[in-house]
């Protein structure tokens, strides 16, 4: 279900009933959540996030850095989001969303006209 559905709340409560039987699952489940919630559905589940942030394990750390970041560029914050989209690549710079993270960084960093910033997420990008 979590591997095909367009339905992000399906997929967030598929995820939270496998967490304690299948942890991988549960990560894999969180970061489609993350890639198919809308705006107005991460903003309601920003408590979520902000606990996923502070998880034990970095793959849900970086899950929660996304979507925070993700909320934060909704609001207009881009400064803030940019930065957060590099924090995931201190947590892990192997997950699965350091590179979009990176990418997505680079570009606010660029509109917003903040070229040292921009230049350095683009070196830790050719790292990856």
């Amino acid at each position: 279900i979590m591997d095909h559905s367009e339905d992000s709340t399906e997929v967030l409560d598929t995820a939270m009933m496998i967490r304690n039987d299948n942890p991988q699952h549960f990560v894999e489940g969180i970061r489609r959540y993350m890639e198919i919630a809308t705006p107005e559905e991460r903003k309601n589940n920003e408590a979520f996030i902000d606990n996923l942030v502070k998880d034990n394990s970095t793959a849900l750390q970086a899950a929660g850095l996304a979507g925070r970041a993700r909320i934060l560029h909704e609001d207009g914050k881009g400064r803030d989001a940019a930065k957060t989209y590099v924090q995931i690549y201190s947590v892990d710079p192997k997950d699965h969303f350091t590179a979009p993270g990176l990418d997505a960084a680079i570009i606010i960093y660029r509109e917003l006209k903040i070229n040292r910033e921009a230049a350095d997420a683009m070196e830790l990008r050719k790292k990856l």
